[in-house]
C-alpha cells in the first residue's frame, strides 16, 4: 500500500512538470501562468478561482499615490462591498476576505483585480513554494545518505525511472528512426549497467531491498473466569 501511494505520488509529480493542461477560461494569460507554477492538483482548484472572476462586479475605482483602491461584490450579494487594495509598485493585492490566508492561493477577487490591471502573471508574493511544481525535482528523489541502502530510497529511485522512462517512449517512437536509436541506446545502457552491478558482486544487487521478517506471536490475554 505504501509502495503504491509512493508510485502515484511520483506519477503526479511527473504530469505536474511534463504535462500541459487546457486552457479554458477567457483569461489565458493567467491561467497559463498558473499552469506553469502550481502542480496539477491545485492548479484545478486556482483555475476554479479564476473562473469565478465572472461573478464579481465592478463598483468604484479609486488612485491613492501608488494604491489603487477597488470596491468590488459579489454577483447575488449586493449591498456587501469588499474593498482591495492594489500596489503597482510592489505588485502586491491585499483583499479582506482572507481567502489567501486559509489556502494559499488567490480569490476571485483578486484575480478580478488582476484582470481589470491588465496583468499577465500572478505576483511572485502571492505563490507559495509550497504550491510551485519546480520545487521538488525527479533527478532528487532518492538521493542523500539516508536513502542509500533503504526501501524507500530504491522505491523512489525505482518510480522516478519509471516516470522518466515513458516521456522517453513516447518521444522515441514518433519515428522508426528514433525507435531504433532508442534501443540501441537501451541495450548498451543495460550492458552497461549489468556489468557494474557484476563487479559490486551479488551482495550489492539485493542490497536496497531488505526483506520483512513476520512479526513476533505474542499470547493475548484474556479476562479471567468469574466463579458463581
Amino acid at each position: 500500500m505504501v509502495r503504491e501511494y509512493r508510485n502515484n505520488e511520483l506519477e503526479a509529480h511527473f504530469k505536474s512538470i511534463h504535462g500541459n493542461p487546457v486552457i479554458t477560461t477567457c483569461l489565458d494569460p493567467l491561467e497559463r501562468f498558473a499552469a506553469n507554477v502550481y502542480t496539477r492538483e491545485l492548479f484545478l482548484d486556482v483555475r476554479r478561482e479564476i473562473v469565478g472572476v465572472g461573478g464579481v462586479n465592478f463598483v468604484t475605482k479609486v488612485r491613492r499615490s501608488t494604491t489603487i483602491v477597488y470596491t468590488i461584490e459579489d454577483y447575488g450579494i449586493p449591498g456587501r462591498p469588499l474593498t482591495l487594495l492594489y500596489d503597482r509598485v510592489v505588485n502586491r493585492v491585499q483583499c479582506p476576505c482572507q481567502f489567501w490566508l486559509r489556502k494559499g492561493y488567490p480569490c476571485r477577487h483578486m484575480f478580478f483585480v488582476l484582470k481589470h490591471e491588465h496583468a499577465r502573471k500572478i505576483p511572485s508574493k502571492l505563490v507559495l513554494n509550497r504550491w510551485r511544481k519546480d520545487t521538488k525535482s525527479l533527478e532528487n528523489y532518492g538521493e542523500g545518505r539516508a536513502y542509500e541502502c533503504s526501501e524507500r530510497g530504491f522505491l523512489l529511485r525505482q518510480g522516478a525511472l519509471h516516470s522518466a522512462s515513458q516521456w522517453f517512449s513516447f518521444v522515441a517512437t514518433h519515428s522508426p528512426g528514433l525507435f531504433k536509436t532508442a534501443m540501441s541506446g537501451i541495450r548498451a545502457l543495460c550492458e552497461q549497467i549489468e556489468a557494474a552491478c557484476d563487479q559490486k558482486g551479488p551482495s550489492a544487487k539485493g542490497r536496497d531491498t531488505p526483506s520483512v521478517k513476520d512479526p513476533v506471536v505474542v499470547k493475548t490475554k484474556v479476562a479471567p473466569g468469574l466463579r458463581k
